[in-house]
């Protein structure tokens, strides 16, 4: 389980990271819902 919650997590870090790169638009909308929609069912 912890395995499962820590590889999702750290997913979600990278494509966080590489939205940017590409359309530094996204990543402010996307970041912002993907954090608060993976934390809610990691927890």
């Amino acid at each position: 389980d912890a395995a499962g919650v820590a590889s999702l997590l750290t997913t979600s870090e990278a494509c966080v990271v590489e939205a940017p790169e590409e359309k530094p638009a996204a990543p402010m909308g996307g970041g912002m819902g993907g954090m608060g929609g993976m934390g809610g069912m990691g927890f």
